[in-house]
């Protein structure tokens, strides 16, 4: 449930798609990822964890900051969510933009 504030979204949070697009994350394993959030001032990258996947994007649950218990659910671009903290294939780190 949700005490009725409002936060603000990342710059790279996308919409949701159409629920006939949406697909739970098979199972009920929930997959540990990292989640890249870009805000107007800097980039943050912050643990998360895949709740429902579309083709292109997928809705992650993370935590503002290790000091709050609310959780946030933000749909974003599969480029914005790892499960590493490198490029598997290349080994370059994320851009920080």
């Amino acid at each position: 449930m949700t005490d009725g504030r409002l936060f603000l979204a990342p710059r790279n949070a996308l919409a949701a798609p159409p629920e006939r697009a949406v697909r739970r994350w098979p199972g009920s394993h929930e997959i540990p990822v990292l989640v890249r959030l870009v805000w107007s001032t800097s980039t943050q990258v912050v643990p998360g964890v895949v709740v429902r996947s579309a083709r292109d994007r997928v809705l992650v649950r993370w935590h503002p900051s290790a000091r709050e218990a609310q959780t946030r659910m933000t749909w974003l671009s599969r480029e914005d969510v790892r499960t590493e903290l490198r490029h598997p294939g290349t080994g370059e780190p994320w851009p920080s933009t």
